[in-house]
């Protein structure tokens, strides 16, 4: 909850990064909206800084509501980009010679490798 000073604006600035050392991501888009008790009075889109040395992303939003001194909830929307991770998956997939042998732990994902084999 956040809680506005008459005449105040404010910046909400947090840091994004993933737990695995190797786990790589990008962050493409960040939007923001400001709520007051269900309703919507304020939204707009956050700036993204990437840290390469912290190996993660600044988010910051510009909070500006419609009435001050009101308890507000903050929801942030982020748009995560995966083609980094399935261009590398397929480059990795297409590189044998005689064939490719995939072991998947994630019962899920076995089946949308199984599906994809079949329309082949």
């Amino acid at each position: 909850m956040i809680t506005f000073i008459l005449g105040e604006d404010r910046h909400v600035k947090y840091f994004v990064h993933s737990i695995g050392q190797y786990d790589y991501f990008v962050i493409k888009d960040a939007k923001f909206s400001l709520l007051h008790n269900g309703k919507q009075e304020a939204a707009g889109v956050c700036t993204i800084e990437k840290d390469e040395e912290k190996n993660g992303y600044y988010v910051d939003a510009k909070i500006q509501p419609v009435q001050k001194s009101r308890m507000y909830t903050l929801e942030i929307e982020l748009k995560i980009a995966d083609e980094i991770i399935k261009n590398t998956y397929r480059t990795l997939m297409t590189r044998g010679m005689k064939g490719c042998y995939v072991y998947c732990t994630d019962a899920a994902l076995a089946q949308y490798f199984k599906k994809l084999l079949k329309q082949k």
